[in-house]
């Protein structure tokens, strides 16, 4: 028996991609890591979330009952986003029509596969289409203007364009056998533009608290490979999109990084606080791999999932043109050595 949560007839002319890659490095959106697209609260948050600076612009609704979409329904984005983009690093054609199943992806983002998760599962989809977000960040990835118009756009889509989720009877019970899901543009379009994403440690789906979560993607986003980044405590509130009063924000933040001189709050990454020439309170992140191997704060760089591929075979070195050129754009010289390649790359954690 099937059931689905909305039929999808417009969509029926693009190409249905199955969504089948397992054990892929988990990629994301470098214009949704640093900024609040996401509740950080599990609980449903039904007021907008509204962020503006000199170059961006975003509002994010959700109505009841759902509310807006979560920083941990943003997992199963990712995980979409990561299908996507195995598929143009094997030479498949992705498609923003995507099937595939509820196991499948719960175990690419660290869930637990029992019929509880499932249901969550469902709950997430139905969030993500029920969140509408506009925002004037690549605009023109969602609804593309003609050269000789000159003006302001603005886009509007939400998460998921369109959601089915499929079910199956089995001993006089309803099973959700698959999910059928379409990106908006704004999201495929980044998804293949591989400049705008960036892999994510794999601890992160480990992190069972939204700020932490939001404070690893911002740092993941801004300080990347460098030694350090910096925010002044205001900066960071604004960009984490926190409901909660700008003093107790603050305060969780404080306690965070005191804690980080002992254990590993955030994976990748260390802080430290201090007060700034205005006496304004500023935190800066820290590259745990580049800092002193006595540290104990140190940790060995991580390795990217498609530098291990290289190494046991299952990326391949003769390829096409285009291949070789999508794989430069990704940091990899295919015409290298694997020895290299991973001779390069390497850490003694593997």
């Amino acid at each position: 028996m099937n059931n689905s949560l909305r039929k999808l007839p417009e969509y029926t002319q693009l190409d249905l991609f199955y969504a089948e890659f397992s054990d892929i490095a988990i990629r994301a959106l470098q214009d949704v890591m640093e900024r609040p697209f996401f509740s950080l609260d599990t609980k449903p948050r039904f007021e907008p979330i509204v962020y503006k600076t000199r170059s961006a612009e975003i509002t994010i609704s959700g109505g009841k009952p759902y509310g807006i979409a979560t920083i941990f329904d943003h997992d199963i984005l990712m995980w979409l986003i990561s299908q996507v983009v195995e598929a143009l690093d094997t030479g498949k054609k992705p498609s923003p029509q995507i099937e595939f199943k509820p196991y499948e992806c719960l175990r690419g983002v660290y869930r637990r596969t029992n019929g509880h998760y499932y249901q969550l599962l469902a709950q997430a989809i139905h969030r993500l289409a029920n969140t509408y977000v506009t925002t004037n960040i690549r605009e023109k990835d969602q609804i593309p203007l003609k050269r000789s118009e000159r003006r302001r756009l603005e886009a509007g889509f939400h998460w998921l364009d369109a959601v089915g989720i499929h079910y199956k009877e089995r001993k006089g019970k309803e099973i959700m056998d698959g999910i059928t899901v379409v990106l908006p543009n704004w999201l495929y379009r980044g998804a293949i533009k591989h400049s705008n994403i960036l892999t994510i440690d794999e601890r992160y789906f480990l992190m069972r608290s939204g700020l932490d979560r939001m404070l690893y993607l911002i740092a993941r986003k801004h300080v990347g490979r460098q030694d350090h980044w910096r925010f002044t405590m205001k900066e960071l509130y604004e960009k984490t999109g926190s409901e909660t009063p700008f003093k107790d924000f603050a305060s969780r933040v404080r306690k965070r990084v005191a804690r980080d001189q002992k254990e590993k709050v955030l994976p990748e990454y260390c802080m430290e606080k201090y007060h700034g020439q205005h006496d304004d309170e500023v935190v800066v992140f820290w590259n745990r791999s580049k800092l002193d191997f006595k540290d104990l704060r140190y940790e060995s760089p991580r390795l990217d999932k498609r530098i291990q591929r290289l190494r046991i075979g299952l990326l391949p070195f003769d390829t096409d043109e285009d291949r070789q050129k999508l794989y430069a754009r990704r940091g990899i010289d295919l015409k290298k050595s694997a020895e290299k390649v991973i001779a390069e790359h390497d850490v003694d954690n593997v």
